[in-house]
């Protein structure tokens, strides 16, 4: 891999992104719902902070978190949104940063279908965690019913294809459950639980137009009946 490459790739998409007021800090906010029964210990190690929106809830839980993020951008708008004393933010590629075995929780949301190396980056943070520490990891989920639905519409050949809003988020791919369990397992780390994250049926413009709070939080909870065609779809982690 090129690192200087990758830091401008990942500068390019930070310019275009902003999960501020938008579909994406309520998808933030269900993922973050998801994923708080499994949190553990007092230290957390949150990879991509997206603008700070789940590193905002994660310091009111955690007695210390580390962000890190390749984007100095992303880093920026995260340090000034949220002053705390437990907070940490350190800007570099993950493929170059290491950590010795001292985090309880380690958060991977939308991370692994953005980086070149998914396998060797799990294979990293299973070193980062301790001996009972755990890994919480979402990804876009190619089968969710809006990709289906975009399919029998002629917007995509395939469910797994890359749609523009993709390819503006930088992601190099959108994982089924098999690609999803097949990464991790060939990792080394075992998968102790799965779920899905919200039922969305139409576009993320859509959804922000049409849609209301309550029934936002309906699909939330829908989505936990039908986790095989939710928009997230994730996995609980040891190793």
């Amino acid at each position: 891999m090129c690192y200087e490459k990758e830091k401008n790739r990942l500068e390019k998409v930070a310019k275009w992104f902003s999960a501020k007021g938008d579909y994406t800090s309520i998808l933030v906010k269900y993922a973050y719902n998801s994923f708080k029964p499994f949190f553990k210990g007092e230290k957390c190690l949150e990879l991509g902070c997206g603008n700070g929106i789940m590193t905002e809830h994660l310091v009111k839980v955690f007695n210390r978190v580390v962000a890190v993020d390749g984007s100095q951008n992303i880093c920026e708008v995260t340090r000034n949104r949220i002053k705390a004393d437990n907070l940490k933010i350190i800007c570099s590629l993950f493929e170059n940063i290491e950590f010795s075995k001292e985090f309880d929780t380690v958060l991977m949301a939308h991370i692994l279908e953005h980086v070149d190396q998914p396998i060797e980056l799990l294979k990293k943070v299973g070193n980062w965690i301790k001996k009972d520490g755990v890994v919480l990891i979402c990804v876009p989920n190619a089968n969710s019913v809006h990709r289906q639905l975009g399919l029998k519409m002629g917007l995509i050949s395939r469910l797994d294809e890359l749609n523009e809003t993709d390819i503006k988020l930088g992601h190099r791919r959108v994982y089924n459950w098999d690609l999803f369990k097949k990464h991790i397992n060939a990792s080394g780390l075992k998968i102790k639980q799965t779920g899905g994250i919200f039922f969305k049926p139409l576009s993320n413009s859509q959804m922000m137009e049409w849609f209301n709070e309550k029934l936002m939080d309906g699909f939330y909870e829908l989505g936990k009946d039908y986790p095989d065609i939710t928009v997230l779809i994730y996995a609980v982690c040891q190793r």
